[in-house]
């Protein structure tokens, strides 16, 4: 039944599908990042990805940091309205840019991407 993709591992499938991440082949060493996605449509109230319909205003404000390219960045909306972003830098294994990602107004979560990159959000609106 599965297609062995992350998506398909999580709990929410129809949430996950639409996102880079969800659309990797599931590895077996993924089994903690799968226990934290699911945590985090619980945790922040995820309504659903809303990659495709955050406004310009809101991608600047996400994409507000000095001299680090934020990748794997995800965009979602919570069922009370509010949307943010998440982004798992692959610099992020390097203490400099905490502070940096800190001071840019992102808060340190648990990882959602892998269990070597750290993963930071913030609220856009």
């Amino acid at each position: 039944m599965y297609n062995d993709t992350n998506a398909d591992y999580t709990n929410y499938p129809n949430i996950y599908n639409n996102v880079y991440w969800g659309n990797f082949t599931y590895e077996n060493d993924a089994h903690e990042i799968i226990t934290n996605r699911n945590n985090f449509i619980q945790d922040f109230n995820i309504a659903k990805c809303w990659n495709n319909k955050v406004s310009r205003k809101g991608r600047e404000i996400a994409e507000d940091v000095t001299n680090i390219h934020l990748d794997h960045m995800e965009y979602y909306r919570t069922n009370d309205k509010k949307v943010f972003v998440i982004t798992s830098p692959a610099c992020s294994v390097d203490e400099d840019i905490h502070p940096i990602m800190i001071e840019a107004g992102y808060i340190e979560m648990y990882q959602l991407y892998s269990t070597r990159l750290r993963t930071y959000y913030k609220y856009l609106y």
